[in-house]
């Protein structure tokens, strides 16, 4: 009854020189981030702490400000087992429902040591 058009769409591609730029800049952030990382590696293992580092930790855990313990929970609730699993089950399910089956069933097999 109605005809339909056989006319191909084209992908949205960026331009090869747009795909290069964004590759380079992707690989310099991961290179940026491997060679922060082996810093604070070395850093750590050769002074355990830092003076800076133990100051902030204590003026954030000496702050006792209305509502920052129950935002505090809030932030550590999806940690717990309960709601982690929840998640986790909730995440596979919408990766299979968005039509991402390979990634759900990969993602499903990587929980095997949770918990």
């Amino acid at each position: 009854m109605f005809a339909r058009s056989h006319s191909r769409i084209k992908p949205r591609v960026a331009a090869r020189g747009t795909r290069h730029y964004r590759a380079n800049l992707f690989q310099m952030y991961v290179v940026g981030a491997i060679v922060g990382f082996a810093l604070l590696t070395l850093f750590s293992r050769r002074k355990p702490y830092f003076a800076a580092d133990v100051r902030i930790s204590r003026a954030v855990q000496r702050l006792d400000a209305r509502g920052y313990h129950t935002l505090m929970q809030l932030v550590c609730l999806p940690g717990y087992p309960r709601q982690i699993y929840a998640i986790v089950a909730l995440l596979h399910l919408w990766l299979y429902r968005i039509g991402l089956k390979w990634e759900a069933l990969t993602s499903a097999l990587s929980i095997v040591g949770m918990g």
